[in-house]
């Protein structure tokens, strides 16, 4: 259940801080399904980009997918340039909004305990928002990104291990869901 549906149910006037976390992170997650499925791009994406609400700011920084490579001058060598530029997956959006949601955990001692749990709101509304095109590209994407997933989870090998089992274990529970649908 969505954050801000389990707040509004429970009654209460303020929301305990590890909800509003989880808030956050369901929220880039939505952002960043939606610059995703109008084939937007951020040229840079940090936790100052985000408001209070998750929305994600800084508008003049997207770019379409052909500005986005202009801008950039993106070259073959880049790592992530095969994605973006075949399969038109945002994946340094993707990326960055992991950094994001990292920022928080790290920044406060009881959210570390739930760094999972905000992993997970980000990547279930991600891959919840996707259009179907989007979606299905990352049924291929996932595999091939082991290393930088695992990387950008968490620098160690076990916890990124179990960062990118869990990644695949959100995205096989999105499209069971879209299957029953």
């Amino acid at each position: 259940m969505p954050a801000l549906e389990r707040f509004s149910d429970s009654g209460e006037d303020v929301i305990a801080l590890e909800d509003y976390f989880q808030f956050l992170a369901e929220e880039i997650g939505i952002g960043t399904a939606r610059k995703q499925n109008h084939q937007l791009f951020h040229v840079t994406f940090h936790e100052q980009d985000v408001n209070l609400g998750g929305q994600i700011c800084d508008r003049e920084e997207m770019h379409t997918f052909e500005s986005y490579f202009e801008r950039n001058k993106i070259r073959y060598v880049d790592p992530f340039f095969k994605i973006i530029k075949e399969r038109h997956i945002g994946i340094r959006d993707v990326v960055s909004a992991v950094g994001v949601i990292k920022f928080l955990y790290k920044n406060n001692r009881e959210s570390k305990d739930n760094r999972s749990e905000l992993l997970e709101s980000f990547f279930r509304a991600y891959f919840r928002r996707l259009s179907y095109t989007y979606f299905k590209r990352w049924e291929s994407l996932i595999g091939y990104l082991d290393n930088v997933i695992i990387f950008y989870f968490d620098r160690d090998d076990v916890r990124g291990q179990d960062g990118l089992k869990k990644l695949r274990e959100w995205y096989r529970l999105e499209e069971t869901g879209r299957k029953i649908q």
